[in-house]
């Protein structure tokens, strides 16, 4: 008999490719898997499918430390899985949550210094820590990388005598709401004003990529993709450049296909930039508020870095013809010990996660209830007597129209798992 492993997403466009690829490996491995969108429903299927083990992308928010209490009193084996690499010990709490032993059996870590972290910053018992990397990593494969670059994006839209650079977006908090997050385990420890002070900064951020975006365009010497955070709203960059021609904005394409078309990235303090890294780009970092928020990770040090957008826009002048990182090995070895990314290993992190998934014993399990299942039962009478599709249809009649606009970005389907599951199928093992 198979083993049942429910996988929950968060945010599809981030995380459901590469769980869609480490699901190839556990799959080949035996296992029966199932992937679904983290929100109420999770605790419906873990009721009624009786999953063995329940595997999660983070055990740090009320929302996700609920389920994963919920998970392990019903006897399914709670395995944790970041589906983010960078943190700071400042925002740890954030990060890995500190209470977390007593519902967690296994948490698989990205490379040697978030193992340290782990130990030093949470209660958890050092033999639940597995050292593994991260299948996000896992689509620079050679395998994998090698179809990307055949299938270049842009092509039709782009002056492919020009070089193109990314300018990454990530200012989330600009659009920061205090009441959104106020009661959530994650922010106790932040008082109001400062939340709102760093909804500012945010704010000061995004003008000052959207007119870095605007500078560079006035050049036409490039080719330019303003990558948005996936999570991020890109209207406000759409408002502001409407009249960039050469200005494509983007929060979708995955960053593998992205690097096969850019010659450079700019960023502050994206983790794009460490995809950057393992796929040869050269990245530069531009920091307007000099850290004024506190906010730059450790990386980029082993980058250059500007403060003005002017000696942004000489420095591309200057090096148009070719762009190179002068910090190759601090970056490699950065790579290494943060992340787990060693170029001379060419093993997949999903085989070493499956390996370590495969060995679990199992536990007894037993049916509990809980509020958010009879929930679940009462939308699902409503959405057959108003003849919808899903539960969150009917959420939204409460709701709103954002709501299900929103839900329509983050909800996913059976049939989409199933079509990236069998591409990295015919991908890796029937070519």
């Amino acid at each position: 008999m198979k083993k049942k492993i429910l996988i929950t997403v968060g945010y599809k466009k981030r995380e459901l490719d590469y769980i869609c690829l480490l699901s190839v490996f556990l799959q080949k491995s035996d296992f029966d898997v199932k992937i679904i969108y983290a929100n109420y429903e999770v605790y419906h299927t873990i009721f009624s499918w009786h999953p063995d083990i329940v595997l999660l992308g983070q055990v740090n928010q009320n929302e996700n430390i609920s389920v994963a209490r919920y998970a392990h009193k019903v006897g399914a084996t709670v395995v944790i899985l970041n589906c983010e690499g960078s943190y700071s010990k400042e925002n740890s709490k954030v990060f890995f949550g500190i209470n977390i032993n007593d519902f967690v059996d296994y948490y698989l870590v990205w490379g040697r210094q978030q193992y340290l972290d782990i130990n030093d910053l949470t209660n958890i018992k050092e033999t639940k820590v597995f050292q593994c990397g991260t299948p996000k990593f896992d689509v620079y494969h050679p395998k994998i990388l090698s179809f990307y670059h055949k299938k270049m994006p842009y092509q039709k839209q782009f002056n492919e005598c020009k070089p193109t650079i990314c300018i990454a977006c990530s200012f989330l908090g600009a659009d920061s709401d205090w009441n959104m997050v106020k009661n959530n385990i994650a922010y106790k420890d932040i008082s109001k004003e400062i939340f709102e002070k760093q909804a500012v900064y945010q704010k000061q951020l995004r003008k000052s990529y959207i007119n870095l975006s605007k500078k560079i365009s006035d050049t036409h010497l490039f080719n330019i993709i303003l990558r948005v955070h996936p999570l991020e709203n890109d209207f406000e960059y759409r408002k502001a450049l409407v009249r960039q021609q050469n200005v494509y904005i983007d929060n979708s394409i995955p960053p593998v296909r992205l690097f096969s078309a850019i010659n450079l990235l700019i960023h502050r303090t994206s983790t794009l930039a460490i995809e950057a890294w393992i796929a040869n780009i050269p990245t530069i970092s531009f920091d307007p508020i000099l850290n004024s928020d506190n906010g730059m990770l450790e990386f980029t040090k082993f980058e250059r870095k500007f403060s003005n957008q002017f000696d942004v826009v000489k420095f591309i002048k200057l090096n148009k013809n070719k762009f190179v990182s002068k910090i190759i090995s601090e970056q490699r070895s950065f790579l290494k010990n943060r992340y787990g990314v060693d170029k001379n290993n060419a093993q997949f992190s999903s085989e070493k996660i499956t390996a370590i998934i495969s060995s679990i014993k199992l536990k007894p399990k037993q049916r509990v209830w809980h509020f958010n299942i009879v929930l679940y039962y009462l939308f699902e009478v409503l959405k057959m007597i108003l003849n919808l599709s899903y539960n969150f249809q009917v959420i939204g009649l409460f709701k709103g129209q954002n709501y299900r606009s929103n839900m329509k970005q983050l909800f996913i389907t059976e049939a989409e798992v199933n079509k990236k599951i069998n591409f990295y199928q015919r991908l890796l093992f029937l070519n």
